[in-house]
C-alpha cells in the first residue's frame, strides 16, 4: 500500500515474534558488475531494488521479486527487520527476520545501509490505488504474510 514514509510500503498480514522469519528477498541473481550497471539507471528514478548477497552476486528483484522488496528505509533507526545471508543447498539466500515483535498491519522498514550521506525522501502521489496483493499462507519463505495494502 501507500507509505507513509515514501512510494509503496510493505505491511506485516501477521504478528511476528523477534526472530521470526517474514519473507526470503528473491530475484534476479545478477554479477557485481551487472548491478553497478544497472544501480546508475535505477538512480535516476531514485529507486533500487538491488541487494547484496556477496562479494559477487547480488538480487535484483525490480523485474522479479515478491512484495518484501516494498520494504521502506527505517527513517528513525529503529528497524523493524534484519536480513540474513545463509547458504541453503548450496545457494545464497536472503532471509527477512523480525528485529522486533512486529504487531498485524504495521509497515515493515529496513536499514538500508546507505550510510549518512543517502537522505532521500521520494514523495508520492497520495491518490495512487492498487493493484493489491494480498499472501495469506504460509510456506518455506514466508513465515509471516505481507501486502502491499
Amino acid at each position: 500500500g501507500i507509505s507513509g514514509i515514501a512510494g509503496w510500503g510493505c505491511f506485516i498480514q501477521e504478528t511476528a515474534d523477534k526472530g521470526d522469519l517474514i519473507a526470503e528477498y528473491t530475484g534476479e541473481v545478477i554479477s557485481k558488475w551487472e548491478s553497478e550497471r544497472r544501480g546508475l539507471i535505477y538512480d535516476k528514478f531514485c529507486t533500487s531494488y538491488i541487494f547484496g548477497m556477496n562479494n559477487d552476486q547480488f538480487i535484483d528483484a525490480t523485474r522479479v521479486g515478491n512484495l518484501i522488496r516494498f520494504a521502506n528505509h527505517s527513517n528513525n533507526n529503529f528497524p523493524r527487520y534484519g536480513a540474513a545471508i545463509k547458504i541453503v543447498n548450496g545457494e545464497h539466500r536472503i532471509g527477512v527476520y523480525a528485529s522486533r515483535h512486529i504487531l498485524f498491519g504495521e509497515e515493515l522498514l529496513f536499514d538500508y545501509n546507505y550510510g549518512q550521506t543517502w537522505n532521500k525522501f521520494v514523495p508520492i502521489e497520495k491518490s495512487i490505488k492498487g493493484p493489491f496483493i494480498f499472501f495469506s499462507q504460509r510456506n518455506e519463505t514466508t513465515a509471516a504474510s505481507v501486502t502491499t495494502s
